[in-house]
């Protein structure tokens, strides 16, 4: 496991608690992203993390390497895989493809 994978689930609850703690901030992203999702789409979040940014846009499929907030997000509803499609619950290898390719600018 590499280190920033660690780091998550060292500190899942705390990272999901920060957002709760500084609502402000969270709202302000939000805020941004409706700006940039289109609504009542389908989509998938790369880097899902708990699904503390999915949820208010009706995105239940994530993509998150970390085990334990792959976890959390799917106590919360989500369906989590980790790299390459696999779920991350370990359920046999379901793949969604070889590879996923995330790029920003």
């Amino acid at each position: 496991m590499n280190n920033s994978i660690s780091t998550f689930d060292k500190n899942t609850l705390e990272y999901d608690k920060w957002f709760d703690k500084h609502s402000n901030i969270y709202q302000s992203e939000i805020l941004a992203l409706k700006k940039a999702i289109p609504p009542n789409k389908k989509g998938v979040e790369i880097g899902s993390g708990t699904g503390r940014f999915s949820f208010p846009f009706k995105i239940n499929i994530g993509v998150e390497p970390s085990p334990k907030m792959s976890k959390l997000a799917e106590q919360k509803g989500m369906t989590i895989l980790n790299y390459c499609g696999l779920k991350s619950a370990g359920s046999g290898g379901n793949r969604l493809a070889p590879i996923i390719f995330l790029r920003t600018v």
